[in-house]
């Protein structure tokens, strides 16, 4: 959620994300994001980057989910609404681009590896027509952040800033 400027919503399965999107608002990206894949988002955790209002935490309010993560606000009506969710961890995190390395876990050790860059002026058309007809650049980019955050051999479907399925 932290490589997205405008209002994200990740919903994250065993590790993976299995919902993202992002819209004008908190709310509504939520809801996009959600129906990326309603059936895995069930217990879930959801990463937020924006403060958490009313209105977000009332469409969250259906879903069951372990975490709810989100910059460090929350409106205290949110906060009210969330608390009465029985089992759900809220916390507070701040949002800050990953730089520098990534360490991972393996059998008897780890592994350090240098963090993704997935800034789009990096991204250099080299060969076919213009796109961005419909959206195409857009996706990609929202696609390739998304993408970023998955485990070896992901594939990441986007279309009008969300996961596609």
């Amino acid at each position: 959620m932290a490589e997205f400027q405008e209002p994200a919503a990740v919903i994250v399965k065993h590790g993976t994300p299995c919902g993202a999107a992002t819209a004008g608002n908190l709310k509504d990206a939520f809801l996009r994001a959600l129906d990326a894949d309603r059936e895995s988002a069930y217990g879930s955790i959801v990463a937020l980057n924006r403060e958490v209002d009313v209105d977000a935490a009332r469409a969250m309010s259906e879903l069951f989910m372990e975490v709810l993560v989100a910059p460090p606000s929350y409106t205290e009506e949110a906060l009210r609404l969330l608390s009465r969710k029985k089992n759900l961890r809220v916390l507070r995190c701040s949002v800050e681009r990953e730089s520098g390395v990534r360490v991972r876990s393996v059998m008897h050790g780890f592994l350090v590896q240098d963090a993704m860059d997935v800034e789009p002026q990096r991204l250099e058309r080299v060969a076919g027509p213009e796109a961005d007809q419909g959206g195409t650049v857009s996706d990609l980019l929202f696609a390739w952040r998304v993408v970023a955050h998955c485990r070896s051999n992901a594939v990441v479907l986007a279309k009008d800033g969300a996961l596609w399925q």
